[in-house]
């Protein structure tokens, strides 16, 4: 039971360290559909321990899950707040200068005290102000968080739009 116990907080640690939840929870929901499947062949087969130990093995990993899909929602809460105040920096600026800054360095420290993070994750947390967007990766490799300084809307969209290419 300690290795799966250990193994569901292996995948935590992997969402906390890359930010991406899809894989961790991808994977803790499909041993937890495997163990359990396995519990119910053993108690059709009469192997009721057997069983229990399997049954509690998938119900720890079905619990690892939900708590990675909580750490993204809280992750995701946190990042739209914190973006709240640096967009309430980037309108500071613009009644002052006439303009959204360029980047987000341009507000440290006269309109904000510093860029927070946009998340507790290691990897992926920064914001990035592309245009009149302030962006932040919500799933690495696949989607980034926009919001229109000028529409004050928020938007999905690719992470390729968050790095665009110089030149282009």
């Amino acid at each position: 039971m300690l290795e799966t116990i250990v193994f569901g907080i292996v995948l935590a640690a992997m969402y906390v360290l890359h930010g991406a939840s899809i894989i961790p929870m991808m994977t803790a929901v499909s041993a937890a559909v495997i163990l359990g499947l396995a519990a119910i062949v053993m108690l059709v087969r009469g192997q009721k321990t057997r069983a229990g130990e399997l049954g509690l093995r998938a119900a720890v990993l079905a619990l690892s899950c939900t708590a990675i899909y909580g750490l993204a929602a809280l992750n995701a809460g946190t990042a739209v707040r914190r973006a709240g105040d640096i967009a309430a920096a980037c309108e500071d600026y613009k009644a002052r200068t006439g303009t959204y800054p360029e980047n987000l360095r341009a507000l440290v420290p006269e309109y904000i005290k510093d860029i927070p993070a946009a998340k507790f994750t290691i990897m992926w947390a920064q914001y990035r102000l592309v245009g009149s967007r302030l962006m932040y990766v919500r799933e690495p490799g696949m989607l980034a968080a926009a919001y229109d300084l000028e529409t004050k809307e928020w938007d999905v969209v690719g992470v390729a739009e968050m790095f665009p290419r110089k030149g282009n």
